[in-house]
């Protein structure tokens, strides 16, 4: 029964926090949208800030997922990486609260809503300098430092397929393959 009432809570919240923003959710809301009395919402979270910040480390974690998934054993590295950071942007173009507060951050420039952001690339950027330093252990000769080599691929990722495409055509895939397997030998 606890753990219900929590997961209401948290199922509230996260409905509030994609249609409304982090700045547009009150715990008052979500204790309306939950169905219970504000000071439960309390008893399972100190402040807004708590209750945001659990929802946002659970869905790095179903990204991270959505990762693993994508990486295809066989594969050369460069591909995998393709795969990965198709499979993490689809999730963010899908996921309506990253959209959200992707939206609120650009537009309102909430500051607990950038450093959220900032997380959440951190975790993506974490991500991929574990599997290039999984990668070198086998013995491939990767030259960059792992970590500027992760942050270097996701943000090229990142503008190959959103920034470029605003006033370019499309890049297919194997266009994306061949600038990033550039960038790691």
């Amino acid at each position: 029964m606890i753990e219900e009432k929590k997961e209401r809570i948290i199922e509230a919240a996260t409905t509030s926090f994609s249609q409304f923003g982090f700045k547009g959710t009150t715990m008052d809301s979500v204790a309306k949208i939950a169905k219970v009395g504000k000071g439960t919402v309390y008893t399972y979270f100190d402040n807004k800030e708590d209750l945001f910040d659990e929802i946002v480390d659970s869905t790095i974690k179903q990204m991270m997922n959505v990762a693993n998934k994508a990486i295809k054993p066989g594969l050369p590295f460069h591909e995998n990486i393709r795969h990965v950071l198709e499979a993490i942007l689809a999730f963010r173009q899908s996921h309506s609260l990253i959209m959200k507060i992707v939206q609120e951050a650009r537009d309102i420039q909430t500051v607990h809503v950038i450093k959220t952001i900032e997380k959440i690339d951190q975790k993506i950027i974490d991500y991929l300098k574990n599997l290039i330093q999984q990668q070198i252990k086998t013995g491939e000769n990767i030259q960059q430092d792992p970590e500027f080599l992760a942050f270097l691929l996701f943000k090229t990722y990142i503008l190959l397929i959103s920034d470029w495409e605003r006033n370019h055509p499309s890049l297919d895939s194997s266009k994306i393959t061949e600038v990033l397997q550039r960038q790691v030998y």
